[in-house]
């Protein structure tokens, strides 16, 4: 298995059996594309028609995470020029796509889902106790023991707890 990402290091990655890669050389020798990648101004269209002239393995591509973070159009491109053979996808650039006019979903080599990728029981019962123990934290005053959204606004009202 191989990876890509700028944030983990190659012994961390090793400790897994994964190689560490570069961007470029995960579409060069990936068999399917994966990617998770928050949609911010760094990522936005990250992947696009530039690497997906790399491969070389017709490797199938699968978004689960931002639909921003891929080139629709370079996808689209792709898709039809026999660069990948399908695509796998969680979310689009939109998050209300014209579905009768959104030319990806015209691919016979194209499977959409509606955001959902993250569903399974298991996802479900995790997220309802994470949010119970971090609510029991919050209201026993153990603070910094409870994952916050706005936690600096948290330690400027407690700071010393």
């Amino acid at each position: 298995m191989i990876a890509y990402d700028p944030f983990v290091t190659q012994e961390a990655m090793a400790a897994y059996g994964v190689e560490k890669v570069s961007l470029e050389e995960a579409f060069q020798q990936g068999d399917y594309i994966s990617y998770h990648l928050p949609l911010n101004a760094k990522t936005e269209k990250l992947l696009d028609e530039k690497l997906f002239n790399l491969t070389t393995k017709v490797p199938i591509f699968i978004n689960s995470s931002r639909g921003g973070v891929v080139s629709e159009d370079a996808l689209y491109h792709a898709l039809t020029n026999g660069q990948l053979s399908y695509a796998i996808l969680d979310v689009l650039t939109s998050e209300d796509p014209d579905l009768k006019n959104e030319k990806l979903l015209s691919l016979s080599n194209t499977i959409l889902t509606p955001h959902i990728a993250f569903y399974s029981q298991e996802a479900f019962i995790q997220g309802a106790e994470d949010n119970f123990k971090n609510l029991a934290n919050f209201l026993n005053g153990k603070y910094k023991e409870a994952e916050i959204v706005n936690a600096s606004a948290i330690e400027k009202r407690y700071p010393n707890d």
